[in-house]
C-alpha cells in the first residue's frame, strides 16, 4: 500500500468518526484530504457525498455518490 492510500484511509477514518458524530465541517476538512491524498477512493467519494446532502448540497451529492459507484 502506497503512503498516499495510507493517508487517504486514516483521513477516511477521522471523517467518518466526525460525520458519525454530526461534525459535518470537520468530516468536510479530513474527506477532502482522503480525496487529494487518494482521488480514487470510492469510500472518501461516498463519505463526500453524504455530507453534502447533510449540508443540503443536492448537485455536489449526486456528483460525488455517482463517482463512488462509478
Amino acid at each position: 500500500m502506497s503512503r498516499e492510500v495510507n493517508h487517504a484511509a486514516s483521513h477516511v477514518e477521522t471523517a467518518n468518526q466526525a460525520y458519525n458524530a454530526g461534525q459535518w465541517d470537520v468530516a468536510l476538512v479530513f474527506v477532502e484530504k482522503a480525496i487529494n491524498a487518494d482521488p480514487r477512493d470510492s469510500d472518501a467519494q461516498h463519505l463526500r457525498g453524504l455530507i453534502a446532502l447533510k449540508l443540503g448540497e443536492l448537485t455536489e451529492a449526486q456528483t460525488w455518490l455517482t463517482r463512488a459507484v462509478l
